[in-house]
Order: C-alpha cells, then sequence, then structure tokens
C-alpha cells in the first residue's frame, strides 16, 4: 500500500469554507487497534502585512477565543434499506424496537431507558448521514446522463434506483411510526416518547429536505423531466406528505411563507444539536502553565550560567571597584536578559509538544473514560524559523524573489498533538469508534483593518474608444499550509501536506482555493 493511501486510513483531511468569516478543517480519524494512536497537525497561515495582524495586535487569547473545536465520534454509515432489514442487528432502528419491547415488557431500569434514549439520537444522526449520502449519490448520477434524447437505459436505472430508495424510505417512516405509537402507551416512560417525537420530527425535516434536493435536480434538467415524469410526482407527493405531516402532528417545523419562517430555521437548529450530541465527546482545556513555567526555568537557568561565565571572567581580569568591571556587568547582565527571551521564544516555537499554551483531555460521556489529550500552542514566528519544506510550498508558484518581496508577510504557527487511546474506545463501543476532529477559524479580525471591497479603475475600452470607469473587486490572499504527522502503534510515521488559499474581501471570505502541490511549467 503507497503511502498516501497509508496515511489517508489514518487521516482524511477536508478544507472548507463554514461561513462568510469562518473556514473549517476537518479530520476523519481512523482509529486502528494498539495502545497509542497520535497525530499532529500544524498549520501556518500567511497573513499580508496590510491587514495589520502582528504580536503587537493580535494575541494569543485573541487567536484561541477566535477557533472552535469539535471532537466527535464518526456518524455509523448505514443506508436506510439496511437500517429497516431485520437481519442487520447492528442497526440503530433493530436495537432501538428490541430495547424498547423490554422496556414496555417491565425491565425498566435507569441504565435500560438511559440506553434507548441515546439510541433514539443515535438512529436520527445515521438516518440524517444516510439521507444525505443518497441526495449525492443520485444526484451526481443525474449528472451523467446526457441530454441528447436521453440515455434511456440510465434513465431506467436511475428511476429504478429512486423507486427503491423511496420504497425504504417510506417503509423506515412506517417503522418509526410504530415505535411512537408503542410509546404512547402508559407504561411507557415520557423520557423516551419526548425524544422519539424530537426525532420523528427531525427524521421528517431531513427527508423532506432530500427529498427536495433530488426533485430539484431533476426539475434542472429540462431534457430530462419527461422520461422522469412519475419520479417527480411521487417526489413531490412525498414531499407535501411529509410538511403536511409536521403539521397534523402540531410540530413546530413549519415554513410559513409570509414570513421570515425563523421558528423553522431556530427549530432545525434545536432539534441537531439535540440528536447529533450523542455524538460529541467532552472536551475540558487547561492552560499549560505547568510546563511552560518549566521551559522558562531552563531557558533562565541556561542565560544565567553564561552571566556568571561572564562575571567569572570580569573578576579574574578587573578589579570589582574598576569602571571596566561594573561596565562588563552591565552589558553582560543585558546580555543575559536578551539570550532569555530569545531561549523562551525558540523553546515555544520548536519544542511545543513540551511548552503547550493548553492541554485538553478528551472524555467519552457515556462511560466517563479519559479516551485521549490534546495539546496545543500558539505563535507568530519569523520566515527563518519555517521548515524548509513549509517555505518552499508556500513560494512554490512565485516567478521571482522580487514577488515574494512585494507582498510581505506575518506568519502564525498553530500546532496541535492529539494522543488517543484506542483500547478505551474499542472496548466500549462497536459501532462508534472513528472519530471527527474539527477545528473552525474565524477570519474577521483579519479584516477590520482591510479596505473597501471595491476599487475604482479608469481604463481606456479597446473597442469602443471610451475611457470607463470600472468597479474591480479588492482582494487579500492568506496562504494556509498544513503538515499532517500520523504515528500509531508498530507503525512508522506518516506525513502529508496541504496548502490553500482563503481569498478575502472586507465583506469576508470569497472563495477557498485549493493549491496544487507542483505547479504546471508555462
Amino acid at each position: 500500500m503507497d503511502q498516501s493511501r497509508e496515511f489517508d486510513e489514518f487521516l482524511g483531511t477536508e478544507v472548507r469554507i463554514h461561513d462568510k468569516h469562518r473556514f473549517e478543517v476537518k479530520l476523519d480519524v481512523g482509529v486502528k487497534d494498539g495502545e497509542r494512536h497520535v497525530y499532529r497537525v500544524e498549520t501556518y497561515l500567511f497573513i499580508p502585512r496590510t491587514l495589520g495582524i502582528n504580536p503587537a495586535t493580535y494575541a494569543k487569547a485573541d487567536f484561541y477565543n477566535d477557533i472552535q473545536r469539535y471532537i466527535r465520534f464518526k456518524t455509523p454509515q448505514f443506508s436506510v434499506s439496511k437500517l429497516t432489514d431485520p437481519a442487520e442487528k447492528n442497526s440503530p432502528l433493530a436495537r432501538l424496537k428490541s430495547m424498547l419491547d423490554g422496556i414496555l415488557a417491565g425491565a425498566k431500569t435507569p441504565s435500560a431507558v438511559e440506553s434507548a434514549y441515546e439510541e433514539i439520537k443515535l438512529l436520527a444522526c445515521v438516518v440524517r448521514v444516510a439521507l444525505r449520502d443518497q441526495s449525492k449519490f443520485f444526484i451526481d448520477e443525474l449528472a451523467r446522463i446526457p441530454d441528447e434524447e436521453g440515455d434511456q437505459a440510465r434513465i431506467a436505472v436511475f428511476k429504478e434506483q429512486v423507486g427503491a430508495f423511496l420504497d425504504g424510505l417510506e417503509s423506515f417512516i412506517l417503522s418509526v411510526h410504530g415505535l411512537r405509537e408503542a410509546l404512547a402507551a402508559p407504561a411507557a416512560p415520557d423520557r423516551l416518547r419526548e425524544a422519539l417525537a424530537f426525532a420523528d420530527e427531525y427524521f421528517s425535516i431531513a427527508a423532506e429536505d432530500t427529498l427536495t434536493e433530488i426533485l430539484a435536480a431533476i426539475r434542472a434538467r429540462a431534457a430530462l423531466r419527461a422520461g422522469l415524469s412519475a419520479v417527480d410526482a411521487h417526489l413531490a407527493a412525498l414531499i407535501k406528505g411529509q410538511e403536511a405531516y409536521r403539521a397534523e402532528r402540531g410540530y413546530p417545523s413549519l415554513v410559513d411563507k409570509g414570513t421570515d419562517s425563523e421558528t423553522f430555521i431556530y427549530r432545525s437548529g434545536v432539534l441537531k444539536k439535540f440528536v447529533s450530541s450523542v455524538l460529541y465527546l467532552q472536551i475540558e482545556t487547561s492552560a499549560g502553565e505547568r510546563e511552560a513555567q518549566i521551559i522558562f526555568g531552563i531557558a533562565a537557568g541556561l542565560a544565567m550560567a553564561i552571566f556568571m561565565v561572564v562575571a567569572y571572567y570580569a573578576n579574574t581580569r578587573y578589579t570589582p571597584t574598576s569602571m571596566t568591571f561594573a561596565m562588563i556587568l552591565t552589558v553582560g547582565y543585558i546580555v543575559k536578559d536578551r539570550i532569555k527571551d530569545l531561549l523562551k521564544l525558540w523553546f515555544l516555537t520548536r519544542w511545543t509538544r513540551w511548552a503547550s499554551d493548553r492541554s485538553t483531555e478528551i472524555t467519552d460521556p457515556a462511560t466517563g473514560k479519559v479516551i485521549g489529550r490534546m495539546r496545543e500552542a500558539f505563535s507568530f514566528v519569523r520566515l527563518a524559523s519555517v521548515p524548509d519544506e513549509i517555505k518552499r510550498r508556500r513560494f512554490m508558484d512565485n516567478i521571482t524573489a522580487i514577488e515574494n518581496e512585494g507582498k510581505p508577510e506575518e506568519i502564525i504557527r498553530y500546532e496541535k498533538e492529539v494522543t488517543l487511546f484506542p483500547k478505551l474506545i474499542t472496548q466500549f463501543h462497536e459501532r462508534r469508534k472513528d472519530l471527527n476532529d474539527i477545528l473552525r477559524i474565524n477570519i474577521s479580525p483579519f479584516l477590520e483593518q482591510a479596505d473597501d471591497p471595491k476599487a475604482e479603475h479608469v481604463h481606456l475600452n479597446g473597442k469602443t474608444g471610451k475611457v470607463e470607469v470600472l468597479q474591480c473587486a479588492r482582494v487579500y490572499h492568506v496562504n494556509a499550509l498544513m503538515r499532517y504527522v500520523v504515528r500509531a502503534s508498530g507503525e512508522a510515521e506518516t506525513v502529508k501536506y496541504e496548502r490553500f488559499r482563503i481569498v478575502l474581501t472586507r465583506k469576508g471570505i470569497k472563495r477557498l482555493e485549493v493549491v496544487p502541490a507542483v505547479v504546471a511549467e508555462p
């Protein structure tokens, strides 16, 4: 197996825009058996100096206030048909049915109720991902069908696939309605009845969203609409049915076309947070003061040792009451102070694992076990301190050194190292093993000193001969370099680099570009 494929088994990476002012780095962490699983992410942000971001204006505390971190279990993967398959024993739907049968039969222990409560939320998360993946599959398949008279064979296959999916979805919806009716019994715990009502509403919203995405993709292909008219009608009927169902049940997640429908958006967000809570791990962060103080002590000790050598030398050559002796000690003290600060900076920028700003324990809320630890460190660094491979990749698309000098940059370095204990995960979890590690960075502070997003440019139109005033976009480029390092028990260390460019205007992120590792020759 080549190194890139081997790396992706340990750590899949994805960078994307989250909203106008935040971008997101998402890691899919594959947890393998072993005592330890360690991965380190080094992020270098090259920020134009014209934006005014520097150590004097952007402190360490500012950076940590501008980031959000989430670590959660990756959602187990089941198709809709697998969820309703009685033979699929790991299906959350099958497990939930079995749990509720036991509870309604009298085994209403607190642990049994809590397990069923968590299984309801897990089922909702699984359905959300299954529907999302299915929608993407159908939209991609639709894009492969040519317009010219349509590919009848592909259209037939597409219709069959969508039909099977819709049959499976309707079967799943009926199963959930059956569970809801079972929990209407007086013996059913209120906690489970309320949780399933929340999940039921969430299922309905997710199904409507997915079906609408597929319907919109079909209607966007005018040349295929006639051949897919039956599918169109089926989708439309199911979409209307879900909206009517929520109205009938009294669920508040309804779109009111006469208003801004804030209730619908708010309710959808609440439901999503409720069901997703089953996947999130607890992270408790503390400042890494102990390690930093040890490092600072070492730096101070080394600086003092140098000063003592200077003092000893002066004492052997000059009398302690002479002006020369006093000047040497004064200069030595100044040098000692500078050496101490330089050593502190050197340690903090190179030995992050020993001098982290923050230390975090990662706890599985289901077991209370600490399943991992994370260390983080932030600093501004000089270009000379940036690793050669990072510098090479940063400047590989610059043609000349003059181009480098024409856009001076400040460089932020952020490193985090995560150590996981796989045995404490696999010992208690059969389906939730792999993790998602999500980092969101807010770039709003980068825009405070940005110029207006439009600049006027007087231009002579070569075709008309008229002088015109053009409105040109003024953008800034923040280049980001990522270095990912993975080390698992019994495995060799593997490394991966990634570069992307965030194109900003004063209004926020305009686009995010992935920069290839190799630039083609002109």
